[in-house]
């Protein structure tokens, strides 16, 4: 999954782009709209995003799951299925390992809390499984192997409950893209407090100075 994972920019492709050429005040307030527009959010700071195909067919349609960190959007998984989110910051979703166009493709259901990497917690054996307020279960027809608990192997399951599910998705590691941008706004912040800081003392030292000039001409 780390594979998919990327930055994506907010206004979506050629959302802003398509008001750039004009200038009337009324098109600069439908610039300012556009720009400022998501993609539509199932929940908190996660959102589901439909990409069309490329037009040379390289690369298929698809629905990526996104999270918004410091304000940018993080791709946190692609070929992505039904998702559903759930409070306080999780989503259940699933996910597919290739690009395949089938309703095979869907193998794998994912869970993921806040900007970790998303933890595997089952694989079934077709597309089709209900994610429901207490948890997940497959739907009729649908074998699902399961994991009972962080590090133990998969076993056949008719139903996980959402704390468990919850509890494999906070032993995974953060989520890599997520930690750059974090510590990219860290670093803006430390850049600009020092930088604040050194013309505070600039402007002491240099009031300082300017009032014992005019106390020695007096």
């Amino acid at each position: 999954m780390d594979a998919h994972t990327s930055e994506r920019s907010t206004g979506g492709p050629g959302g802003c782009g398509l008001f750039l050429k004009a200038r009337a005040p009324v098109a600069v307030a439908l610039l300012t709209v556009a720009c400022s527009a998501r993609e539509p959010s199932i929940g908190g700071a996660w959102s589901v995003l439909n990409v069309p195909a490329r037009s040379d067919h390289r690369t298929p349609a698809r629905r990526e799951l996104l999270r918004r960190v410091n304000g940018r959007s993080i791709l946190v998984a692609s070929f992505i299925g039904h998702a559903r989110y759930y409070d306080p910051d999780c989503v259940g979703f699933e996910q597919s390992r290739t690009a395949t166009l089938s309703v095979h493709a869907f193998r794998e259901i994912d869970f993921v809390c806040g900007d970790r990497t998303p933890a595997a917690v089952a694989v079934v054996s077709a597309r089709g499984v209900r994610f429901d307020p207490d948890g997940i279960r497959p739907a009729p027809g649908v074998l699902m192997n399961a994991s009972p608990g962080p590090h133990r192997a998969l076993v056949p399951s008719t139903f996980v409950p959402l704390a468990d599910l919850q509890a494999l998705a906070r032993v995974e590691e953060l989520n890599p893209r997520a930690a750059t941008v974090m510590v990219r706004r860290i670093n803006g912040i430390v850049t600009w407090t020092l930088f604040t800081a050194i013309a505070l003392l600039v402007l002491v030292v240099l009031i300082y100075r300017h009032r014992r000039g005019v106390g020695r001409h007096d």
